[in-house]
C-alpha cells in the first residue's frame, strides 16, 4: 500500500484535497438551497482541502520527517530581500499595470483614495486574517508544498505551472455556486484565465526562493488582500468594473510572461536541485530504510 502511494502521490493528494473541499462545499450549497434536512453553515474550512490532501498523502506514504520538512518550510524566512519585496508588493505593480492598460484604452483615471494610518493598520490585520482563514494557509501547503515539487520531478516548471493552474481552477469549481464565495457566479473560463498566470508567478517565487512555502503563503495573502480589500478601498468606484477585470487578467499574463522571460533557463529546465528541499515521498525510500 505504501509503495503504491509513493508511486502515485499526486492521485492520493488530489483525492484528499478535492474530497475534503468539494464535500464540504457541496453540503454548504445544498444547505443554501434547502435540500438538506439540516442546516450546514457556510464557513471557511473547505479551503483547507489541499493541506488535508498533503498531510494525508505524506502520512499514508509513511515518510519519516516529511511533514516536519513541510512545516519547517512555512517558517523559513531567509528568502532574500528581492523576493520579500515581490511577495509583498508584486500585486501593487500588477495593479498599476492594470490601471495603465485601462487608461490606454481611453478610459479616465478613477478617483484614488489615499488610506490613512488607521486604514493601513486595518490592512495589516486583514492580511493576517486572510493568511489564516482566507485561503493561503489551507491551500499553499498542498499546491506549492507538495504538488509543485512532485511535478518538478517529471516535467519542466512551465508545464508544471499550466498543470497546477488547471488543477487549481478545477478545485475552485463548487465556489462558483456558493453564496458568499468571492468566485460566486464567475465564469470558470474567465476564472481560469486569471489563475493560470498566477500559477506561473507562484512558480517563479518557488524557483527563486528554493521552494520556500513561507514565500508562497505571503504572496497568496498579498494577492487576496490587495484584490479583495486594498484596491476596492483605494479605488471604490472601480469595484465590479468588468472592463477593469479584463485589464487585470491581461496584466497578470504580462507579469507572468515577464517572470518566465526573466527566469527562462529555470522555467524551461528540469529542477533536480530543488529535490533537496522536497518534502514529498521518494520511490526508493523503502529500499534505503531497509523496511
Amino acid at each position: 500500500m505504501k509503495q503504491w502511494i509513493r508511486q502515485h502521490p499526486v492521485v492520493v493528494f488530489l483525492v484528499g484535497a478535492f474530497g475534503f473541499s468539494w464535500g464540504l462545499w457541496t453540503l454548504m450549497i445544498l444547505s443554501q438551497h434547502n435540500m438538506l434536512p439540516f442546516k450546514f453553515p457556510t464557513n471557511w474550512i473547505g479551503s483547507f482541502g489541499p493541506l488535508v490532501g498533503a498531510l494525508l498523502m505524506l502520512t499514508l506514504a509513511g515518510e519519516k520527517g516529511s511533514i516536519r520538512v513541510l512545516l519547517r518550510s512555512m517558517i523559513a524566512a531567509r528568502i532574500g530581500w528581492f523576493w520579500w519585496g515581490f511577495c509583498l508588493f508584486g500585486m501593487v505593480l500588477v495593479s498599476i499595470l492594470t490601471l495603465g492598460i485601462f487608461i490606454l484604452m481611453g478610459n479616465p483615471l478613477p478617483d484614488i483614495h489615499t488610506p490613512g494610518l488607521k486604514h493601513i493598520l486595518l490592512f495589516l490585520l486583514y492580511f493576517l486574517v486572510i493568511l489564516i482563514l482566507g485561503g493561503p494557509l489551507g491551500e499553499e501547503p498542498g499546491w506549492r508544498g507538495v504538488l509543485q515539487p512532485i511535478l518538478h520531478k517529471s516535467m519542466t516548471p512551465v508545464i508544471a505551472s499550466v498543470t497546477i493552474g488547471l488543477i487549481w481552477t478545477a478545485w475552485h469549481f463548487p465556489l462558483l455556486y456558493l453564496e458568499g464565495a468571492a468566485q460566486k457566479d464567475a465564469s470558470i473560463v474567465d476564472f481560469g484565465l486569471t489563475v493560470i498566470p498566477c500559477a506561473f508567478l507562484f512558480t517563479g517565487v518557488y524557483l527563486g526562493t528554493k521552494g520556500s512555502l513561507l514565500a508562497a503563503l505571503v504572496f497568496h495573502s498579498s494577492i487576496n488582500t490587495y484584490s479583495e480589500i486594498i484596491f476596492p478601498a483605494i479605488a471604490p468606484s472601480m469595484k465590479g468594473n468588468a472592463l477593469l477585470s479584463n485589464c487585470s487578467t491581461v496584466a497578470l499574463w504580462v507579469a507572468a510572461l515577464i517572470m518566465v522571460g526573466a527566469m527562462r533557463r529555470r522555467f524551461f529546465g528540469m529542477q533536480q536541485e530543488l529535490q533537496s528541499v522536497n518534502p514529498t515521498p521518494t520511490h526508493d525510500a523503502r529500499d534505503s530504510s531497509g523496511g
